[in-house]
């Protein structure tokens, strides 16, 4: 019972430490932004398995000890055991507030956001057919192409509308709407409370950024494989202005990074067997 509870513990230590680090070096992101999501949300859980896994195996330790003869945790006395458990239910504590914490910051930040765009609801709105999607035209003299969760949909405003050419609005339209099938907003969410568990570790912050990026470039790459990568980046220039970040995602696609193999997205998928990890020290049949 020991080994496996350090086993846990190392196991979860080990991926909140190093898969930021080895996430955001190099350019996965870049070349395989649906790889290192996939990796990044697979680490999450499998880390969050392994503690919870290894603190519920104390805690249950420690009641056991409490209500049986020492004899039935041979390994620890009651006193040590309770003593653990205590620890165990403190650190359950201290994790569940921080983010409790932060989830209510970032629910305060979406219901801001969503008053600010309520301001284009009070304009000219328009619902029409734009291809397959039904849209929000707004009167408005910015450019601005947003997916909104709640209510679900698309704005687009008429300067958007009058800069881009049909395919390019095309283009953006699947580029919103992957943000809205994928959820990503759920994977932004997910990524700033994992750095709210570890604040101490500047990893953590710059993964959590990180996940923002890569979520507009799968965007990217689903746009561009149904309406053209240069379609994708020529809409990106005329929206984005002179944004860095613009250019460098035109320019990736431009280049042609966004072409993953069938070999890469099998990987992506088989990421997702992390978490057995846990789960197999847990209840492998060994003291």
């Amino acid at each position: 019972m020991a080994l496996k509870i350090m086993l846990l513990m190392e196991l979860s230590i080990m991926l909140t430490l190093l898969a930021p680090i080895v996430l955001v070096r190099g350019k996965l992101a870049s070349k395989h932004p649906m790889l290192l999501l996939s990796a990044w949300h697979s680490s999450l859980l499998t880390a969050a398995l392994a503690l919870l896994l290894a603190l519920g195996i104390l805690i249950a330790n420690g009641v056991l000890a409490q209500v049986e003869h020492p004899g039935a945790i041979g390994w620890l006395d009651p006193l040590a055991a309770a003593i653990l458990a205590w620890g165990a239910l403190a650190i359950l504590g201290v994790i569940g507030v921080r983010i409790w914490w932060q989830a209510d910051a970032l629910a305060k930040e979406a219901r801001e956001a969503a008053d600010r765009f309520s301001v284009f609801f009070g304009r000219s709105v328009r619902h029409m057919a734009m291809g397959r999607w039904y849209v929000r035209l707004v009167e408005f003299p910015v450019p601005i192409v947003a997916a909104l969760q709640s209510p679900r949909g698309i704005i687009v405003s008429t300067e958007a509308r009058d800069r881009l050419s049909e395919r390019e609005l095309r283009a953006v339209l699947w580029h919103e709407d992957t943000h809205l099938a994928h959820r990503h907003s759920a994977a932004v969410t997910i990524g700033r409370l994992a750095q709210s568990c570890v604040p101490m570790l500047p990893a953590a912050e710059r993964m959590a950024q990180a996940t923002s990026l890569v979520v507009e470039l799968i965007a990217d790459d689903r746009a561009a494989a149904h309406s053209g990568a240069g379609n994708v980046a020529s809409a990106l220039v005329k929206l984005g202005g002179d944004s860095e970040t613009t250019a460098l995602r035109a320019a990736r696609l431009r280049a042609g990074a966004s072409r993953a193999g069938n070999g890469w997205k099998l990987a992506a998928t088989a990421i997702w067997a992390a978490p057995l990890i846990p789960l197999a020290i847990a209840f492998w049949p060994v003291g």
